[in-house]
């Protein structure tokens, strides 16, 4: 599903660790048309997608001047976003 990126909030404080050289590179790679994975969001009851994984990417489509972003969406609560996303942080050994 593509979501506009301006819809997209994040599920908590801080700037996730974002690696500014990742964010660079993932935008080159969009402005010469290369396909990104899809960001992760959890929508909640209230039609909000809070993000769960994709920060980097999240940030690179806005820079390139994407207005929206492929997503896989999972019905969930914020708190399922933050827990999906302290996991995926562990598994990339940044927490």
């Amino acid at each position: 599903m593509r979501i506009p990126i301006e819809k997209i909030l994040s599920a908590s404080s801080g700037d996730h660790g974002v690696d500014k050289n990742l964010v660079a590179d993932l935008t080159a790679l969009i402005e010469h048309g290369a396909t990104i994975l899809p960001v992760v969001v959890f929508t909640d009851p209230g039609g909000r997608h809070w993000l769960a994984d994709g920060y980097c990417r999240l940030l690179a489509s806005r820079k390139a001047g994407q207005v929206e972003i492929e997503a896989q969406g999972i019905s969930g609560t914020k708190a399922d976003a933050v827990s999906y996303r302290d996991g995926a942080l562990r598994a990339q050994g940044r927490r």
